[in-house]
């Protein structure tokens, strides 16, 4: 005796279902709705078995695969939009985080050369001096200002004059020699003592030297500090370097008067 037929209201319930849930799976957040229209699909599916267990079970076997394909579809659907949404959301973190850097880096791209060398600072302040000396009538020297960079931490300076050391600073001055004769100038070899209680010697630039008379020259002088809190940690300074000229009736050193030489020595307030 043959099997009857197949009770298909059941059935065709759960293939309607499953055909339903197979079409929203494809929609992103909807498909969560579709999952659960393929439970219920496949809920009626069991039923449709169960009730046709006498009976041909054809509809009831094709709602449940339907049911089953459309729920590991809306699995496999939101794993990858999950994933996708992960990358993009990773990229734009990313993105951030490099502008974020790129921003960071360039507000703090801040760097003294001295001596061909770059050093990066956290902190500069520059005073406007003005300062001249005139004691010396062979030549007006005048500091036009003064720039105290406060440097990152652990730099190393070498020193032509005292070898290795470590320093937190830089002190550059900023300054113009007037020449009424032809004069001998060293300013970059100075001698700066500083009110901290450090004295150090410049060993930096070139611009001086030879000045001829009526010419005026500008330059800087760089000096190292080893012990600087901020760069408004320095309030005074003493400055200290040598010029000289050969008079005209002389031809060699041994003879120069009195006016030939001059050591400029001047202490500088920089809170004035």
């Amino acid at each position: 005796m043959g099997k009857q037929p197949e009770k298909k209201i059941l059935s065709t319930i759960a293939i309607i279902l499953g055909v339903v849930a197979l079409v929203l799976s494809w929609i992103p957040f909807i498909n969560n709705f579709a999952a659960i229209v393929a439970v219920i699909g496949f809920i009626f599916a069991i039923i449709a078995l169960v009730v046709n267990r006498k009976h041909k079970k054809v509809f009831a076997w094709i709602g449940l695969a339907i049911s089953v394909l459309a729920f590991a579809l809306v699995l496999g659907i939101q794993s990858t939009y999950e994933d996708s949404f992960n990358d993009v959301e990773e990229e734009a973190t990313g993105t951030a985080s490099s502008t974020a850097s790129s921003e960071n880096k360039k507000s703090n791209d801040k760097t003294v050369t001295v001596d061909g060398l770059k050093y990066d600072y956290k902190d500069s302040k520059t005073y406007k001096v003005n300062y001249s000396d005139s004691s010396w009538n062979i030549a007006k020297m005048t500091v036009n200002s003064v720039t105290v960079y406060k440097l990152d931490d652990g730099y190393e300076y070498d020193s032509a004059n005292d070898g290795e050391f470590d320093i937190d600073g830089f002190v550059s001055i900023n300054m113009t020699i007037n020449a009424n004769q032809d004069v001998n100038a060293y300013p970059t070899q100075s001698t700066v003592s500083f009110d901290n209680g450090e004295q150090h010697e410049s060993d930096t630039g070139t611009w001086d030297g030879e000045i001829a008379s009526g010419v005026t020259k500008s330059g800087n002088v760089v000096v190292p500090i080893t012990s600087l809190d901020k760069s408004d940690s320095i309030s005074t300074m003493r400055l200290k370097f040598d010029a000289d000229i050969l008079t005209e009736d002389s031809t060699d050193a041994e003879y120069e008067d009195e006016n030939s030489e001059h050591s400029y020595d001047m202490t500088i307030d920089l809170n004035k």
